[in-house]
């Protein structure tokens, strides 16, 4: 009897230390994750570019104190650079996590492109690519100036930013497309507050326009597709792209796209980004993202 009951004590044990790594493998895809107390910490490494700088402060009234990352524009720059970029490590997978704390301080001077709508862009999610003539395509993520766009206004009351995402694919017949909120429970952004930013998207298969994006603001959802067709096989060059997966992401806060430049010394915060590709928190892609936790307790009967 007694040598029956071995083989369940070390099933048990097992059993026990697996629920113990349990947050450590919850955490095993993700590619890189800062909480910027360093320019180059968690897999991320920032520089600054263009004649701007990136640097950490500290009393930001962020969320995940005590530092944030702080992207400082001198007068003058020139709408359709990037101020800095915070680059992470390469990866293979066909659907990435992301997450980061966004504050534009009031005062801040957001990309209008004359009044009608602009873009201060966050980030970048990129196709896999052997060099940059041979790219599928990318998609960036973008805190939204609706101004007077044509496309009109959700109904934020007087609240005037959100976030969308600009795919843009370069397969042969593939359109460029903006992914803007479309949920009810959507909300806006404003000046001289922190909020978290969060998407995921997951790629189609090649030729069927089944890829599927959503992204939240404080975990509350903004816009859900999914006919998102962001890579298609095709002829020459392009006979591999359909199967592409994403490999690179990264924090690259373009400002705007052309025509304007800025009229004063300026600057923004980001704070914790994460990039994965499993679910931040370990939760389903439908799920708020947080992070792991161990069980409070074991009983085993």
């Amino acid at each position: 009897m007694l040598s029956r009951r071995k083989p369940l004590k070390r099933n048990v044990f097992l059993f026990v230390l697996l629920l113990v790594l349990m947050p450590a493998l919850a955490w095993a895809a993700v590619v890189a994750d800062s909480h910027f107390n360093a320019l180059n910490e968690g897999g991320f490494n920032c520089y600054g570019s263009n004649g701007a700088s990136v640097s950490i402060a500290s009393g930001t009234g962020t969320p995940d104190a005590p530092n944030a990352l702080k992207i400082i524009f001198p007068s003058g720059f020139v709408a359709g650079n990037y101020p800095m970029e915070c680059s992470a490590p390469s990866y293979n997978s066909n659907e990435i996590y992301r997450q980061v704390y966004v504050m534009f301080p009031v005062g801040y001077q957001h990309y209008s492109d004359g009044g009608t709508g602009g873009a201060d862009k966050i980030a970048y999610d990129y196709l896999d690519s052997n060099n940059w003539a041979d790219n599928p395509g990318n998609f960036a993520t973008i805190v939204w100036n609706w101004g007077n766009h044509p496309n009109g206004k959700p109904d934020w009351g007087w609240q005037p930013y959100g976030i969308m995402i600009l795919l843009q694919p370069n397969s042969s017949g593939l359109p460029q497309r903006n992914l803007y909120p479309n949920q009810p429970g959507a909300i806006g952004m404003v000046d001289g507050v922190w909020y978290k930013l969060s998407w995921y998207v997951k790629l189609n298969t090649s030729g069927s326009a089944n890829g599927i994006a959503r992204a939240w603001i404080n975990d509350v959802l903004q816009f859900e597709y999914t006919d998102v067709e962001l890579r298609k096989n095709g002829g020459g060059a392009e006979s591999n792209w359909g199967t592409r997966n994403f490999w690179l992401s990264n924090l690259l806060p373009i400002w705007g796209g052309h025509g304007e430049t800025k009229d004063q010394s300026d600057f923004f915060y980001m704070d914790h980004a994460i990039v994965s590709t499993t679910p931040i928190g370990g939760g389903s892609t439908d799920a708020l993202q947080k992070e792991p936790n161990p069980p409070n307790s074991l009983i085993i009967k």
